[in-house]
C-alpha cells in the first residue's frame, strides 16, 4: 500500500474526503479544533453548519469544551486581550486569514458570531445527528414526530421474542421430532434473542440461506421422522437379539478390515455407542451424532475390505445402514425445518418489534441509524441527502477507526457524490470496539475510496524516550498488528513543553520502558496462575517503592511530587483489577478501578438480586438465608447454624423482612433500600472491606438504575424481573457502566478499553503477557466473515476445509483486536512504562507450552518473518527440541530488542519484597473549599403573579393557578344571602365537590384534556383527572338520617355539560371551540426587565383596576406563568382563567357584584393584565398584520361552580362570568413597563 502524507492543518484542501489517521497522541482533537476554525474563516460557515461526530457523550462534551475554548481564545487575541504567546496555531492562522485579505473586523465578527451563538453547534453522538436529521424529515420518513429515546429496547426485544415463540414454538403445533431436535439443539428464548439481537445490530450484513429453504410454506416445515422411528426400531430389536453375533462376526473380520479404521478400540467404541443409543430408546438421540456407529453400516465395511478380502456380513449391518441414512436424512430435513423457522423468526420478529415501537412511540438508540439510512435511500425522498448537505455543508468525524457498515454508509450517502469536505479522523490501530459492531473492514473500505489520505507523524503526549522505546516494539514485526492493510508507521517527537520528570531514587533503571521478563520455577515455565500472583505483586512493590521516594522528595515532576493519581494500572477484565487492587491495598495504597462493565455483572448485582428474591417471599426459608448469607447482610457459617436452631431469632428475621417487603409496596425501592441499610448496616459492613467504596458505589448505583425503572414499571415482581435479565443481558447502556468510586488522588486500575484517550505519567502492564483468549467463540448459527470488506453472515452448510479457514481468518481477527489492545495500553504513558513479558506453562497438557509460544506479545518481538498461520498453530505435537528451540528463539528475541533500543530495559521480574506505603505517603492533602469573592446580584428574580402577590421569590406558575387565596376565607367569598341545605342540593351539583387547591387542579385538569367539541371525550378526561388529583367527597345526610355518597364523575360531567354550552357573550360557546383553535396551559416568560411594585401600584391606580397594593422589593426578573386557555373566535383572541372558587351556592352568589368582589379581593385583574400583555407579545411575533383592538378578543375569568345556562344575571349575561377587554393603552403601559431597560432607552432614543 502506498503510506500517507504528513498532515499540514494549514494547507490541507477543504474539500473532498479526507482521511487523517492519527496514531495515539499525536493530537487529534487539537487538529480536529484547527480544521473547525478554518471552515469558519476560510469557508465562513456557522457553528450549526459544521457537523463534528463522534460516539460518546464524554467525548462530545470534551469536543465543545475545546473548540469553545479555541474560539475564545481567537477572539481575545483580535481584542487585544491575550497575545497568544503559548498558542503558535491560532497566531498563524489569523496571521494568514489578514494577509488574504479579511480585516481584523471581519474576522472578529465571524468570529463574535461563532462564539455567541456556539449553543447551536453541530456537536453530536452519532445517535445525536441521526435524530436530528431524522427531524427534518420526521414526517416524509415516516418517524413520530415526538417521541421516546431508550438507551436500551432489551424489554420490547424480548418481549417480541417471546411473542413468537408462543404462538410458533410452545403452542404445541410442532412434531414431537422438531421439538426433541430444537430442545436438543438448545433452542431458547434466550438463544433467538441473541440471533435477534444480531440481525439487528449488524442490518447491512449480507445474509446467505440455504438454497433448500424454497417457500416459507412449505409441508418440510415440520418434519416428522417417521422413517427414522422404523429404522431405529428394528434395528434395536435385532441388536437386542442378535449383539454377540455381530460382535463375534466383526471380531473374527477384523483381519480383513483396515486396521486403521477397525481397531479393536474402534469396534468397541462402536458397540458401545449402539448400546447407549437403544438403551436410550430415543431415535434422535443419534442425530448429528453418527460417529462410530457408521462402522457397523454395509457401505463402510465394503469400503474398508482389503483386496481379496470377504466383507463381513451380517443382517444388523443392512439395518445399520438403513438408520444412519434415515438418520442423515432426518438431520437435513430438521435442519433445515430450522432455518426455515429461523428465517421466519428475524423477518417476523423485526417487523412486530418496528410495529409496537410505532405503536409506543419509543425509539432506541441503534433504530435512529436504521431509520436514517432507510430514509436516505427511500426513492420518495430522493431530495434528503441535499437538504442534509446544505444544512451541513462540512462534517468532521472523530473516532473513525469505530464506525460500523451503517454509519459509513449515513455518512457516504449524504456527501459520498459531492465535493464538500468530509474529514475522517482516526486510528485503525486503536480500533478496539468490536463488540459494540466497530468493523475494521469498514475503515479499510472508506480508505480505499477517499479523496486524501493523510498521517499524524508527532507524538505530543510520550518523552521522546518512551516515543522511541514504542517504536522499536512495534516495528519489528512487519505484520505487529497482523491484518493487511495495517501498517506501523513510527512517529516522532513533538513539541509539547512538558515539566522534567526527576528519579533521585534507588533504582535499578530510569528507562523509559521496563521490560519484566517472567523467571522460570525448578527450571520449568513459571505456571500461569503463578506468574499472574507474581506479576501484580511485582507491580504493587514498584508502585509503593515508587511513592515512598516521592515521599522523601526524590521523584518529581517538575516541582510536584509524584503521586499515586499519577499512576495507572492497565489490566483486561474487572477480575484482574481486583487481584490488583487487593495487591495494592495490602500494601496501604489506595486506588480506584473503572472499566467499561456494567454494574449489573457485579457482586453487588447478584447479591441485591438474592436479597430482593427474599423480600418477595418472606415466608420461604431457604430464600432467606440465602440473602443472609451475603457479604452484605454478613452472616457467617457458624451464624448460619446458630440461626436455623433459634426459632425466635429466624422469625425475627422473617418480621423484619417483611417489613421492607411492606415497605417497598408503600414507599417505592428507593425508601426500602435506604431502609434495609440502614437498619442491617450494610454501608458500615461494606466500607469495612479491602474494596469498601467500590461496594458501595455499586450498590448506590443499582440502587439509583431501580428507583429510576420503578417510575415506569412499580410493580415490585417487574422490578426484580429487570434486575434479573439486566444481569443476563450482554448489552451495556452507558448509564449502566461502572462509576468512578472516589475521587481522592488515588492509583488508578483501569481495563485497556476504559484507558482509552487518556494518559498518565506512568503506567504497568503487568498481565498483557497472557495469551488466554478472553473472546467466546461464536456459538449462533450463522458463520460471519468479511468477503472483500463486506460483512457476510452465512447460515448455509460449508464443507471442513472452508469453515476451518473461516474459523482461522475469525482467530486472526480477534488476536489483530487484541494486538491493537497491546498497542493502546502502552501508549498511555507520559514519561514510564512497565511492561511483563515473557513465557509461562499451564497446567492442561493441551494447552501446556501452545499458549504461551503464540502469545501476542511475543509474537511483537519474535513473529517477524513467520505468518500468523505458523504462529498461531504451533502446539504441544511439536518435539522437545522443536519447542526448546522456540522458546530460545523467544528470550533471544527480547535480548535483541533490549539492544535496539536505549530506552528499553529488560531485567527479571523482581522478587515479591511486600513494600509497604510508608505513613508521610499515606496522608490525605488537607482540603478547604475555595473563598468567594465575587458579588451575586440578589436582585434578579424568576417570579409571575403568584409570588409577586404574595411578596415572594423564585416561584414558578403552575398546576391550579387559585393557589392564592385568602386565609380567613379559605378562597371562597361567601355572600349575605340565605344558603340552602346541603341535603336540597342535587347528588350531581358541582356545588358539593370538595374545595381547595387540590380538588382545583383536578378540576382543571378535567377541562385540559377534554375535546370540548367530542362529548365522549369528556369522561375520559374526568376520569383521568380524578385518578391524577383523587378526591374524598363529604358524606351528606339526608333527611330520614340516611348517608348519601356523592358521586364525584357525575358532579364533574353535569359541570362540563353546563360550564361548555353556556353563552359566555360575543356568541361564544366553548363545545363549539375545536382544538386546532386552543392553545392549553400556554407557558410564557417576559424578557428580564426591572419590577417595581410602585410603578405598578401607580398604573393600577391611573386606570382604575382595583388590585390589592402590591409590596416586594424592587428586582430585575423574569415573569413567567400558565395561562390556563387562550383560544380564537371568529379572528379574536381570547384569555380564559378557570376558578373553582366556591362563592356560595345559590345563584345569586354568582352574580356581577359576588364575582366582582372576588375578582378584586384575590388580584384577579392583575393576573389577567399581565396574561394579556403576555398573549399580545406572542400575537405580535406570530400574526401577520396584529393589531390589538382588531384580534384581540378579552379576558374571561369563569368560576366553574356557578356557570350553567339556566343561571344569568338581570342583565341577561351569564352567571359565574366576569370579561373584560383592557384598554389598548394600559396593556401597552404595561408592556412598556416591563420591557428590558435596553429596549426602553432605544424606544425613547430620537
Amino acid at each position: 500500500m502506498s503510506f500517507p502524507e504528513e498532515f499540514d492543518v494549514f494547507n490541507c484542501p477543504l474539500s473532498g474526503r479526507i482521511l487523517i489517521e492519527a496514531s495515539a497522541g499525536t493530537g487529534k482533537t487539537w487538529n480536529i479544533g484547527g480544521l473547525y476554525l478554518r471552515l469558519l474563516l476560510e469557508k465562513q460557515l456557522e457553528v450549526k453548519q459544521i457537523l463534528v461526530v463522534t460516539f460518546t457523550r464524554a467525548a462530545t462534551a470534551e469536543l465543545r469544551d475545546r473548540i469553545r475554548g479555541r474560539i475564545a481564545k481567537a477572539l481575545s487575541y483580535l481584542n487585544g486581550v491575550d497575545d497568544l504567546a503559548d498558542d503558535t496555531f491560532l497566531l498563524e492562522l489569523l496571521g494568514r486569514q489578514l494577509e488574504t485579505g479579511n480585516t481584523h473586523a471581519e474576522l472578529t465578527s465571524r468570529l463574535q458570531l461563532a462564539f455567541e451563538s456556539f449553543d447551536q453547534a453541530a456537536i453530536f453522538t452519532i445517535h445525536s445527528f441521526c435524530q436530528r436529521a431524522l427531524a427534518t424529515t420526521a414526517f416524509s420518513a415516516g418517524v413520530a414526530f415526538t417521541v421516546r429515546t431508550e438507551t436500551v429496547d432489551e424489554e420490547m426485544v424480548l418481549e417480541a421474542v417471546q411473542d413468537f415463540w408462543r404462538r410458533h414454538i410452545a403452542n404445541g403445533h410442532l412434531s414431537a421430532a422438531f421439538s426433541a431436535w430444537l430442545e436438543k439443539k438448545r433452542v431458547t428464548p434466550e438463544k433467538l434473542m441473541l440471533l435477534l439481537r444480531r440481525h439487528l445490530r449488524k442490518p447491512l450484513a449480507h445474509v446467505l440461506w440455504p438454497d433448500e429453504i424454497g417457500a416459507a410454506g412449505n409441508q418440510d416445515d415440520n418434519p416428522q421422522a417417521s422413517g427414522l422411528e422404523t429404522a431405529f426400531h428394528e434395528a434395536r430389536v435385532c441388536w437386542h437379539t442378535r449383539r454377540e453375533e455381530v460382535l463375534e462376526i466383526m471380531m473374527s473380520s477384523s483381519a480383513d478390515l483396515n486396521q486403521q479404521r477397525y481397531k479393536p478400540s474402534a469396534i468397541e467404541s462402536a458397540f458401545g455407542a449402539f448400546d447407549r443409543l437403544f438403551a436410550t430408546g430415543d431415535p434422535l438421540g443419534m442425530v448429528d451424532s453418527v460417529g462410530k456407529t457408521e462402522l457397523l453400516t454395509t457401505s463402510k465395511l465394503l469400503a474398508s475390505t482389503k483386496k481379496d478380502r470377504t466383507t463381513p456380513k451380517h443382517l444388523f449391518f443392512g439395518l445399520a445402514e438403513k438408520l444412519v441414512i434415515e438418520c442423515q436424512q432426518t438431520e437435513a430435513d430438521l435442519s433445515m425445518a430450522w432455518m426455515r423457522l429461523l428465517k421466519r423468526f428475524l423477518e417476523e420478529t423485526v417487523a412486530l418489534l418496528k410495529a409496537k415501537k410505532q405503536e409506543k412511540r419509543v425509539v432506541a438508540f441503534d433504530d435512529m441509524l436504521i431509520d436514517l439510512y432507510k430514509a436516505l435511500h427511500n426513492p420518495e425522498l430522493p431530495w434528503l441527502p441535499d437538504v442534509l448537505r446544505q444544512q451541513f455543508p462540512a462534517a468532521l468525524i472523530d473516532e473513525f477507526q469505530d464506525t460500523d457498515p451503517l454509519q459509513y454508509a449515513i455518512f457516504r450517502s449524504i456527501y459520498g457524490e459531492s465535493d464538500l469536505p468530509v474529514f475522517m479522523v482516526g486510528d485503525p490501530k486503536q480500533a478496539i470496539y468490536s463488540f459494540r459492531n466497530a468493523d475494521l473492514h469498514t475503515y479499510f473500505a472508506a480508505r480505499s475510496e477517499v479523496d486524501y489520505h493523510y498521517t499524524l507523524p508527532e507524538n505530543h503526549r510520550s518523552t521522546a524516550g518512551l516515543i522511541e522505546a514504542c517504536n522499536t516494539v512495534f516495528s519489528v514485526n512487519s505484520r505487529a498488528f497482523l491484518q493487511s492493510g495495517l501498517d506501523f508507521l513510527p512517529v516522532r517527537n513533538g513539541n509539547r513543553e512538558r515539566p522534567e520528570l526527576l528519579d533521585l531514587s534507588e533504582t535499578e533503571s530510569e528507562a523509559s520502558l521496563t521490560i519484566w521478563r517472567l523467571p522460570d520455577e525448578n527450571g520449568e515455565w513459571i505456571e500461569r496462575t503463578k506468574a499472574k500472583e507474581r506479576a501484580i505483586e511485582a507491580t504493587a512493590d514498584e508502585i509503593a517503592r515508587l511513592l515512598n521516594a516521592s515521599a522523601k522528595g526524590k521523584l518529581t515532576i517538575g516541582e510536584k511530587p509524584v503521586c499515586a493519581g499519577d499512576m495507572a494500572v492497565l489490566v483486561r477484565s474487572h477480575r484482574e483489577a481486583s487481584m490488583v487492587g487487593n495487591a495494592l491495598s495490602r500494601r496501604g495504597i489506595g486506588s480506584v478501578s473503572l472499566s467499561h462493565e456494567s454494574v449489573f455483572l457485579s457482586r453487588e448485582a447478584r447479591e441485591l438480586e438474592c436479597i430482593l428474591a427474599a423480600l418477595l417471599s418472606p415466608g420461604s426459608e431457604s430464600l432467606l438465608k440465602a440473602a443472609l448469607s451475603t457479604e452484605m447482610l454478613g452472616f457467617n457459617a457458624g451464624e448460619m447454624d446458630v440461626l436455623s436452631n433459634d426459632e425466635a431469632r429466624l422469625s425475627d428475621c422473617f418480621e423484619r423482612f417483611e417489613q421492607y417487603r411492606n415497605s417497598w409496596i408503600s414507599n417505592g425501592i428507593g425508601y426500602a433500600l435506604r431502609f434495609l441499610m440502614d437498619r442491617e448496616g450494610i454501608v458500615k459492613r461494606l466500607l469495612a472491606l479491602p474494596d469498601g467504596e467500590r461496594r458501595m458505589t455499586n450498590l448506590m448505583h443499582l440502587a439509583e438504575l431501580l428507583n429510576r425503572e420503578s417510575e415506569n414499571n412499580d410493580a415490585p415482581d417487574a422490578l426484580l424481573r429487570y434486575l434479573a435479565e439486566k444481569r443476563e443481558s450482554d448489552k451495556t447502556g452507558e448509564e449502566e457502566e461502572l462509576r468512578l468510586e472516589t475521587d481522592r488522588n488515588l492509583v488508578q486500575i483501569m481495563t485497556v478499553h476504559r484507558s482509552k484517550g487518556l494518559e498518565f505519567a506512568f503506567v504497568f502492564c503487568p498481565l498483557l503477557w497472557d495469551g488466554y483468549s478472553r473472546r467466546m467463540p461464536n456459538a449462533l448459527e450463522g458463520i460471519e466473515y468479511h468477503d472483500n470488506e463486506k460483512l457476510v453472515i452465512d447460515f448455509r452448510e460449508m464443507d471442513k476445509e472452508t469453515s476451518q479457514a473461516i474459523k482461522n481468518d475469525q482467530a486472526i481477527e480477534t488476536a489483530a483486536e487484541s494486538l491493537r489492545l497491546i498497542y493502546v495500553a502502552l501508549t498511555r504513558a507520559v514519561y514510564r512504562c512497565y511492561l511483563v513479558a515473557g513465557c509461562y506453562s499451564r497446567s492442561n497438557a493441551k494447552l501446556k507450552t501452545a499458549e504461551s509460544q503464540r502469545s501476542l506479545l511475543n509474537w511483537l518481538v519474535a513473529g517477524n518473518g513467520c505468518s500468523p498461520d505458523e504462529w498461531f498453530l504451533w502446539d504441544n505435537r511439536k518435539k522437545e527440541d522443536e519447542i526448546a528451540a522456540g522458546r530460545n528463539a523467544i528470550e533471544e528475541a527480547w535480548k535483541a530488542l533490549e539492544g535496539r533500543c536505549r530506552d528499553i530495559v529488560l531485567s527479571d521480574l523482581p522478587e515479591n519484597r511486600g513494600v509497604s506505603l510508608t505513613e508521610t505517603e499515606n496522608g490525605h492533602d488537607t482540603l478547604a473549599a475555595k473563598t468567594f469573592n465575587g458579588r451575586i446580584v440578589s436582585r434578579w428574580r424568576m417570579n409571575s403573579f403568584s409570588g409577586l402577590m404574595r411578596n415572594a421569590v423564585e416561584l414558578d406558575e403552575s398546576g391550579d393557578h387559585d393557589e392564592y387565596v385568602v386565609a380567613e376565607t379559605d378562597g371562597s367569598v361567601v355572600m349575605e344571602t340565605a344558603q340552602p341545605e346541603l341535603s336540597t342540593i342535587d347528588a350531581d351539583d358541582i356545588l358539593l365537590f370538595p374545595k381547595g387547591t387540590f380538588a382545583g387542579s383536578c378540576l382543571h385538569a378535567m377541562f385540559e384534556n377534554a375535546d370540548f367539541t367530542d362529548r365522549e371525550s369528556w369522561n375520559t378526561a374526568i376520569e383521568s383527572a380524578l385518578q391524577q388529583f383523587p378526591q374524598t367527597a363529604e358524606v351528606i345526610t339526608v333527611e330520614d338520617g340516611k348517608n348519601s355518597y356523592p358521586d364525584l364523575k357525575a358532579m364533574a360531567r353535569r359541570m362540563m355539560e353546563d360550564v361548555l354550552n353556556t353563552l359566555l357573550g360575543d356568541g361564544i360557546v366553548l363545545s363549539s371551540i375545536p382544538n386546532e383553535k386552543r392553545l392549553t396551559e400556554l407557558p410564557f416568560c417576559l424578557s428580564e426587565a426591572p419590577v417595581s411594585a410602585k410603578s405598578l401600584n401607580a398604573l393600577f391606580k391611573r386606570f382604575d383596576y382595583p388590585v390589592p397594593q402590591l409590596v416586594f422589593d424592587d428586582m430585575n426578573a423574569f415573569l413567567n406563568g400558565f395561562i390556563d386557555l387562550v383560544f380564537e373566535h371568529e379572528g379574536r383572541f381570547y384569555v380564559l382563567d378557570w376558578k373553582s372558587n366556591v362563592l356560595g351556592t345559590n345563584r345569586e352568589d354568582y352574580g356581577p357584584a359576588p364575582v366582582a368582589m372576588a375578582m378584586a379581593e384575590h388580584g384577579y385583574h392583575w393576573q389577567y393584565l399581565l396574561y394579556t400583555v403576555a398573549l399580545h407579545r406572542f400575537l405580535s411575533l406570530r400574526l401577520p398584520g396584529y393589531d390589538y383592538d382588531r384580534h384581540m378578543g378579552g379576558a374571561l375569568y369563569l368560576f366553574i361552580r356557578g356557570v350553567r345556562p339556566q343561571w344569568s344575571n338581570e342583565d341577561g349575561t351569564p352567571s359565574g362570568v366576569f370579561f373584560d377587554k383592557p384598554d389598548r393603552s394600559i396593556i401597552e403601559a404595561i408592556d412598556s413597563l416591563l420591557k428590558p431597560a435596553g429596549m426602553k432607552n432605544r424606544e425613547n432614543a430620537p
